[in-house]
C-alpha cells in the first residue's frame, strides 16, 4: 500500500483518541509493523500471539449464556465488565478476549481455548466500526490494556453453567 493511503488511515484514528496510539501498540506485536497498517486498509491484520497478548477465544453460545441476552447491549454490557478489549468474529461465532502473554501457561478453563505463541489472530484497526467480519465488540481504551484472565474464566464459567443447565 502506498503512504498517501496508510496516511489516510492514521488520519481518520487521529479524530478517535487514543486510538492511534492503540493501533501503533497493535502493530508493534508483528515483525513488520508497516505491513499491519497495509493490511488494516483492507481489514483485519493477522497478527501474531504470544508477545504482547494473547487471547482467549470463546464461543458466541457461551457469552450469550452468560450474557443471558443474545441482544447487541446485553452482550456488549457483559464484555464491557472484562475492563479490556474483545474481538468479535461473526463468521466464526466466537469472541476473542485479549488478555496478557504467557496466559497460556496458566489457563485452566477447558470450556474456552487460550492461544498464544505460536497462534495468529485476526485484529481489526481500533476505532474504525463495522459490522462486516471481525470488529471490535468492546476496544481497546489505552495501549496495553488488557483483559483480565481471571474476570475472562468467570464468564466462561458462568456461561457453561448455564448452557449446561439450559441442555438438561
Amino acid at each position: 500500500m502506498n503512504a498517501q493511503l496508510r496516511a489516510a488511515l492514521r488520519v481518520s484514528l487521529v479524530a478517535k483518541p487514543p486510538a492511534e496510539a492503540c493501533a501503533d501498540w497493535l502493530a508493534s506485536a508483528h515483525d513488520r509493523p508497516i505491513t499491519v497498517w497495509d493490511a488494516w486498509y483492507e481489514g483485519p491484520a493477522i497478527l501474531p500471539l504470544g508477545r504482547l497478548f494473547d487471547a482467549i477465544r470463546i464461543t458466541a453460545d457461551t457469552v450469550h449464556a452468560a450474557a443471558d441476552a443474545t441482544t447487541h447491549g446485553g452482550v456488549t454490557d457483559l464484555l464491557s465488565r472484562l475492563h479490556g478489549p474483545v474481538i468479535s468474529d461473526p463468521w466464526r461465532n466466537r469472541y476473542y478476549a485479549l488478555v496478557p502473554p504467557q496466559t497460556t501457561e496458566t489457563w485452566r478453563t477447558g470450556y474456552a481455548q487460550c492461544l498464544g505463541r505460536g497462534a495468529w489472530l485476526g485484529v481489526p484497526v481500533p476505532a474504525l466500526d463495522t459490522q462486516h467480519g471481525p470488529h471490535w465488540r468492546v476496544q481497546m481504551p489505552w495501549p496495553g490494556a488488557l483483559c483480565q484472565p481471571r474476570d475472562v474464566a468467570d464468564l466462561v464459567q458462568v456461561g457453561h453453567l448455564r448452557l449446561t443447565a439450559a441442555a438438561q
